[in-house]
């Protein structure tokens, strides 16, 4: 097979594009490459002129590798991908994403290395040892970005290595830090590290009692670590202990900034007074999970917490008794900017207390609720009354167990008389009875929309989506076979009802 070629070409396709990533060949020359190729190959078979045959195919292949093809607007969204929630590991990981893509070729090498978020968010996930001092300090300056801010973890939780990271990293990179997780003791509270200009998120999980009122640790509540951190906005701790004391955080913290903040116990106490008091001194919080009892004696000392810009709120509540005769921590907020509300419940006895005191709390605050997360409830005693469903009016998405729903509730609802403004349902279990009610609402809705006599102003929307959620995958499967013909009838009504595990 003749393959007629000028040398400037050949030169251009085998010694420009066959050894740079930089060179592109157009259509016709990437044609002729591919004859060259299959030229060469077809010596390779005969065994002729091994070595130098197999040199240039190489360079050829090289050539017109497909990577050298693919759109730079292609190229930039697999690097802007890549790039989200990447973590670096040390030691290296030379299988991670960062350092694969490094290796692709010389374009995607230069690309790779000079995007910051690639190499500056920096995981610590063994044990460090003294070794690793003088070494972390190299490597961190070796593959992060000097003038772009760092974003740390130390995921090994014991003593030691956290003594380490605390010399070897903080106090050389505190000026650096972006975002940090890291543990935390009580020998370490007293060290200073210096200020933190640039730390927006801190997330640390607590090893020892010194987070708790009743810790014999002065230097704990005037702690200088948290000191120096003016840009914080996202606080978000983790009680690895138990506790008999209850939980506070040190005056240098700097809550009066806070836009988010998680705190999540395990055995450890946060009451509800002790929540008020840590809420109080976040006046600015936009974003808040709190993991808290369901009640408290009534005896407790009043105490009213105004959250003005708080617009997604998620209480998880651990307390298994009954909350009827007591109060939840709902019982002491206002909060007028309120769009997002989810409860977590450990007992069905919380149920009815519960929604009663998001009622009063919608009508505290004078919030427009737009998503309201509730547990699932599993007897029909804890159908939500009609008294709280008036009070979130506001709802656009409902996210429950459909038996709380009452007959009388459903037909209220389709009709538009409560929760007017609902266009999204997301179930938490439900059987075939379930789904039924929903598909009833579904399609009055429907009827009502098309009414020739309805007056488009005054009438309710369509419900756009039911979303159920299941236990297990093999539950959807066998769900989905049993609602099957409730999928057609929901989808002749304009809305889609998915189930996912």
């Amino acid at each position: 097979m003749a393959v007629n070629v000028d040398a400037g070409t050949l030169h251009r396709i085998e010694f420009q594009a066959g050894q740079s990533n930089t060179v592109i060949l157009s259509k016709g020359e990437v044609a002729l490459t591919k004859l060259l190729i299959q030229k060469l190959e077809a010596k390779i078979v005969t065994g002729v002129e091994l070595l130098s045959v197999k040199s240039r195919l190489e360079r050829l292949k090289i050539a017109i590798a497909p990577h050298k093809t693919v759109p730079q607007e292609v190229v930039g969204e697999i690097f802007r991908q890549s790039a989200s929630d990447l973590v670096n590991t040390y030691p290296a990981d030379i299988r991670s994403t960062p350092w694969v893509m490094r290796q692709i070729c010389s374009m995607w090498r230069a690309n790779a290395l000079a995007k910051p978020s690639f190499w500056n968010h920096i995981a610590f996930n063994s044990t460090l040892k003294k070794t690793d001092s003088s070494r972390i300090d190299v490597w961190i300056k070796h593959i992060a970005h000097p003038s772009h801010p760092l974003s740390l973890e130390m995921n090994c939780y014991n003593l030691r290595s956290n003594i380490i990271f605390h010399s070897a990293v903080l106090l050389p990179y505190h000026a650096r830090i972006c975002r940090l997780t890291a543990g935390a003791w009580s020998q370490l509270f007293a060290l200073p590290i210096g200020s933190f200009p640039l730390l927006k998120s801190l997330k640390i999980v607590i090893h020892d009692d010194a987070f708790y009122s009743g810790w014999d640790s002065p230097s704990y509540e005037e702690s200088p670590c948290f000191i120096g951190m003016d840009s914080l906005r996202e606080l978000d701790i983790t009680f690895a202990v138990s506790s008999n004391h209850h939980m506070y955080l040190p005056n240098t913290l700097p809550c009066n900034q806070l836009a988010s903040l998680k705190l999540q116990c395990d055995d450890s106490i946060l009451t509800i007074y002790a929540a008020l008091h840590i809420l109080q001194r976040c006046p600015q919080l936009e974003e808040c999970v709190l993991l808290v009892p369901g009640t408290e004696e009534e005896t407790m000392n009043p105490m009213t917490v105004h959250l003005p810009y708080l617009s997604s709120l998620t209480v998880i509540l651990r307390w298994d008794g009954p909350i009827d005769k007591g109060i939840t921590l709902l019982d002491f907020l206002i909060v007028p900017a309120l769009v997002t509300l989810e409860l977590q419940l450990s007992s069905e006895n919380q149920h009815k207390a519960m929604i009663n005191s998001v009622a009063s709390l919608v009508y505290r605050s004078g919030c427009s609720l737009r998503s309201l997360v509730l547990p699932n409830m599993h007897e029909p005693r804890h159908a939500i009354p009609r008294t709280a469903f008036e009070a979130i009016s506001s709802l656009s998405v409902l996210g429950t167990a459909a038996i709380i729903f009452s007959d009388e509730i459903i037909e209220e609802i389709a009709q538009g008389h409560l929760l007017p403004n609902v266009v999204s349902l997301v179930l938490s279990g439900g059987g075939k009875d379930a789904v039924h009610s929903l598909v009833k609402l579904v399609e009055t809705r429907f009827r009502l929309y098309q009414a020739p006599d309805a007056v488009p102003d005054l009438r309710p929307p369509l419900i756009r989506d039911i979303h159920i959620k299941l236990v297990s995958e093999k539950l959807c499967g066998d769900f989905m076979a049993r609602v099957e013909d409730y999928l057609t009838r929901v989808k002749l009504c304009g809305a889609d009802m998915t189930v996912s595990n």
